[in-house]
């Protein structure tokens, strides 16, 4: 199970809600859930090294190549993909995330066998 979770460094909402996916990532990292962080920062490592190692992001970032990405329709910071074992999307999450909600998504997928 995996959050896909498109963000940047100079996305207030972005960072606002980094300690409650950084929660997420420690609740459920050890019962089969990833959380991969895509950041969409034009700059790309220069800005974004940085900011994760001061931030202290304990998931994998990616980096868009010159803040563009293909395959997902993001219009907008932060926008979340939730993806089930077999690789489907289950749910997009668009503006911020209310943890809440994620962790009764991410319970229900967690629990399903496939």
């Amino acid at each position: 199970v995996v959050l896909l979770d498109f963000w940047a460094t100079w996305c207030g909402p972005c960072i606002d809600e980094i300690p409650d996916l950084k929660a997420i990532h420690a609740k459920y990292s050890r019962r089969g859930f990833t959380l991969l962080g895509v950041a969409m920062d034009e700059d790309g490592k220069e800005v974004v090294g940085p900011f994760v190692k001061e931030s202290g992001l304990p998931y994998p970032i990616l980096l868009s190549p010159d803040g563009q990405i293909q395959g997902y329709r993001v219009r907008g910071i932060p926008t979340a993909y939730l993806i089930d074992r077999g690789g489907r999307v289950i749910k997009r999450y668009v503006g911020p995330k209310d943890r809440g909600e994620v962790e009764r998504d991410l319970e229900t997928l967690l629990a399903s066998p496939s």
